[in-house]
């Protein structure tokens, strides 16, 4: 049957859309509105289109007049809805979802990017849910099937996750993101080896997945072999120079091998590429420590501080500093700040009753060992400290 005009440029622009061409297609899809005004689909594309350059009030705009076109356009409903989650409106998302599966209850699509809306608020079970009818209705539905992987791990239920990761792969074997999903559902089952065998198998279908790499580094430090994941590490960025994840675990790695500088340039870098990172913060100032160049560590864990004055973490190593520079009153202060935060730090407990000891004070520092161990009675340091106090 032949084509009419509209048809026509309608499938020219779906097929620009479908070679990713987005600025042709965009381009293409504002010619067919300002040709052919009252026609839903274009209003629907040209939103998908908004969407995929993230000008999500664009977006739902055109949904919205496609469905004031035809009101029971249920796909544009499920647009509007997956436009709000990018937008982190969780609940409006949720609002427009159910809309679309009130109108075509059989719409897989919709309860898998429900159950997406749903993963967002931490919803766990309510997504899987979600993503269980997506698959009773359509039982090929791979995203949905990776999904439900997905959030079986998140419930911490490893067996169920790997299950449906697997199932996923009969459908699509190199499918290198669902691998890596495999990969870490493995990790967190503590299946170090198992993960690794899978990251191999995306590097094999895949030399540039840096994240692979990675995540090998890391089974590695679990499995206690360090200069194998430093290397690994060190794989992951040199396809990715900027790729921060690695730097920090390239750092962490060299940190435990005891080469402490070139650990403190990779924490540096991380800083340089992300100056407000928490875990840079916190591994510089222990890196340095170790190296003992406490001024450095002290100048550092400061400087951290400006931007997070509440960091237990950041505050520990500057207080670890500043007691082996016997700058105590510092230290004290430091460790107040953190017991202001949570009164029950039984590590800061402890550290308070060791600056007490120092300072001479040997029947406040006992108060404050034994105080320690009333909210963490296996604290070795703090037996160890009532056990030496003043002999």
């Amino acid at each position: 049957m032949r084509q009419n005009a509209k048809d026509i440029l309608i499938n020219k622009a779906i097929s620009l859309f479908n070679a990713g061409q987005i600025k042709q297609c965009l381009k293409e899809s504002l010619r067919v509105r300002k040709k052919f005004p009252e026609e839903p689909f274009i209003y629907n594309l040209l939103g998908v289109l908004y969407a995929h350059n993230e000008s999500y009030e664009d977006s739902i705009k055109n949904y919205s007049k496609a469905l004031k076109l035809n009101p029971n356009y249920f796909e544009a409903y499920n647009n509007i809805g997956v436009a709000y989650t990018s937008w982190k409106k969780i609940n409006k998302a949720i609002e427009f979802f159910d809309k679309a599966i009130k109108i075509n209850p059989s719409y897989a699509e919709a309860y898998n990017n429900k159950g997406n809306a749903l993963k967002e608020k931490g919803e766990h079970q309510l997504a899987a849910e979600c993503y269980k009818e997506s698959i009773n209705l359509d039982p090929n539905f791979t995203d949905a099937i990776t999904n439900l992987g997905i959030i079986w791990d998140l419930m911490n239920d490893f067996i169920k996750s790997e299950r449906y990761f697997r199932q996923a792969l009969t459908q699509d074997p190199r499918n290198t993101s669902t691998l890596y999903n495999l990969a870490n559902c493995l990790f967190n089952a503590r299946q170090y080896n198992k993960s690794i065998e899978v990251c191999e198998k995306i590097i094999d279908l895949d030399r540039s997945f840096y994240h692979a790499y990675n995540r090998i580094g890391i089974c590695h430090i679990q499995l206690e072999n360090e200069e194998k994941a430093r290397d690994f590490f060190e794989e992951s960025i040199k396809i990715k120079s900027d790729y921060s994840e690695g730097l920090t675990n390239y750092g962490f790695a060299l940190q435990k091998l005891k080469n402490y500088s070139l650990a403190a340039i990779q924490f540096e870098k991380v800083l340089s590429i992300d100056p407000d990172s928490e875990k840079a913060f916190v591994n510089l100032t222990k890196v340095y420590f170790d190296d003992g160049r406490l001024l450095k560590a002290i100048e550092v864990a400061r400087q951290g501080l400006l931007s997070r004055p509440n960091n237990i973490p950041i505050l520990k190593n500057l207080i670890s500093s500043l007691i082996l520079l016997n700058r105590l009153d510092e230290a004290s202060l430091a460790c107040n700040k953190i017991l202001s935060i949570n009164k029950d730090d039984a590590e800061a407990i402890n550290v308070m009753g060791t600056i007490y000891e120092k300072q001479g004070f040997y029947d406040q520092a006992k108060n404050e060992f034994m105080r320690a161990l009333q909210f963490d009675k296996d604290l070795v340091g703090a037996k160890i400290n009532i056990a030496t106090l003043h002999q």
